[in-house]
């Protein structure tokens, strides 16, 4: 589900340690209702997942599903 920036107002965000300052960086906020993510270049922009699918798309990164060298092979 996508929703828009006034559903995100009020909620704190929080980036990966490995994101430096002024950086293209992916924002999460964890809730009862959900994992809502977005792009610190839109953050008007707000998806939000289930516990369980965000666990299981953590899991597929954590594996390397989404790696560059590995999906161009």
């Amino acid at each position: 589900m996508i929703v828009g920036g006034g559903e995100s107002a009020g909620r704190a965000w929080r980036r990966s340690s490995r994101c430096v300052a002024e950086a293209h960086c992916a924002e999460v906020s964890v809730d009862p209702d959900g994992v809502h993510w977005r792009s610190s270049l839109h953050p008007s922009v707000v998806q939000v997942m289930s516990h369980t699918d965000w666990a299981c798309f953590v899991s597929h990164v954590r594996e390397g599903d989404f790696d560059l060298a590995r999906l161009s092979r």
